[in-house]
């Protein structure tokens, strides 16, 4: 049972809340063939089922993810997400995350790769009034195509390991996770990710479609 929201009359009680529910921004890739091969551009949408605990209370909500990637080579390609998730509470809670940025991959061969990424984000938090704050994102990231021993569902799949921090102005967040994404063909595939925020209790589960070019 979730309680509801007071009202937040304080600025520091929205700049600890920015710090719980800015659950920044990883975008997780996937690889068109091989992890190892190629960073391919695309275009995704997800669905967001978001907690969060905050001083002793339960926050439960939803909302969308929207997620693209534009390959500058086959490594190197520039990347941005947009969320907005509005929670259970009596005092219309809500969160939208932004983000813009570029990861690069480095395939190790059989289907591995290792990835680096960087985002500019900005966290809004709003309910009886507004606040923002803007940070800096770094991530590293494993990904695996896994054979069919695995796992043997579409026309291949690939899971994601990762581990990032945020850098706000007045508080770090460590944010891991990971994704398991399936092809439909070449270029469609679903995906289901979780993220988990430290050392305060947030998280977030998606269930995306993409499409690759």
């Amino acid at each position: 049972m979730y309680h509801h929201v007071k009202p937040f009359a304080q600025a520091q009680s929205f700049n600890r809340l920015i710090a719980l529910l800015a659950l920044p921004t990883i975008s997780l890739c996937s690889a068109s063939v091989l992890a190892a091969e190629r960073a391919p551009s695309y275009l995704e949408l997800g669905y967001l089922i978001s907690d969060l605990e905050l001083a002793g209370q339960q926050y439960s909500g939803s909302g969308v993810r929207v997620k693209g990637a534009m390959a500058l080579n086959t490594r190197l390609r520039l990347v941005g997400h947009y969320d907005a998730v509005g929670f259970d509470s009596s005092n219309d809670l809500s969160r939208k995350d932004f983000g813009l940025g570029a990861d690069y991959r480095f395939g190790l061969g059989a289907g591995i790769a290792l990835g680096a990424r960087y985002e500019y984000v900005r966290s809004q938090v709003s309910s009886t009034s507004t606040v923002s704050a803007n940070g800096n994102f770094f991530a590293g990231e494993l990904l695996w195509d896994l054979p069919d021993w695995a796992i043997n569902l579409g026309s291949k799949r690939q899971l994601e390991l990762y581990a990032g921090h945020t850098r706000y102005t007045d508080t770090n967040v460590n944010e891991f996770g990971g994704e398991l994404r399936v092809y439909i063909n070449d270029s469609f595939s679903v995906g289901l990710a979780y993220q988990q925020e430290q050392p305060n209790k947030g998280s977030n589960l998606m269930i995306s479609i993409r499409e690759e070019r």
